[in-house]
């Protein structure tokens, strides 16, 4: 799908209304991610009072409940990875204690 500069200007402003620092770097990467290539679609079933929770808080945000997914998928994402860089620091850290100790 294609959109034409006016139309990514919307859905830019129309996304980032009311919406965190967080939020708006998610739904400027919707945005991008709606020009580039296809991306993989992954069927993911939720019982009905999770949706229905989904539903409520995608409607209060205005914004798609498969966008708010998104963003949830990709921030929970980052925070592995934030996760997996504080583990790797952790044992970098380590690592000089121990060659502190055996010094």
């Amino acid at each position: 799908m294609t959109l034409t500069p006016a139309e990514k200007t919307e859905l830019i402003e129309h996304a980032i209304e009311g919406t965190a620092e967080e939020e708006r770097l998610a739904a400027a990467r919707e945005i991008e991610r709606k020009t580039s290539a296809k991306d993989s679609v992954v069927p993911v079933r939720l019982n009905r009072e999770l949706y229905s929770s989904v539903q409520s808080v995608a409607a209060q945000r205005h914004l798609p409940v498969s966008v708010l997914l998104r963003q949830w998928v990709a921030q929970g994402a980052a925070a592995a990875d934030a996760r997996t860089d504080v583990a790797a620091e952790l044992e970098r850290l380590a690592a000089v204690v121990r060659a502190d100790r055996a010094a």
